[in-house]
């Protein structure tokens, strides 16, 4: 018996399921997740130019959430 391929539906079911999750999960932390990019802003400063630049693009873009929306779920 072989696997079946997941239809386009489905996936489409996952990545509605998969983004409501965050969002009720971002709802529950969102306060405790601004104070951590705060804190990541204040830190990202360097001698080194293109440090705070990349930085501030990864900050604005929303990137690197995930990780610390669970460890705030989780504490």
């Amino acid at each position: 018996m072989g696997l079946a391929a997941p239809t386009k539906e489905k996936a489409a079911s996952d990545g509605r399921e998969f983004r409501d999750a965050v969002t009720a999960l971002r709802d529950l932390v969102g306060e405790d997740l601004d104070r951590v990019g705060g804190a990541i802003i204040d830190s990202m400063g360097s001698s080194t130019p293109l440090i705070p630049e990349v930085a501030g693009h990864l900050i604005q873009s929303g990137g690197k959430r995930l990780r610390p929306m669970l460890t705030l779920a989780a504490a």
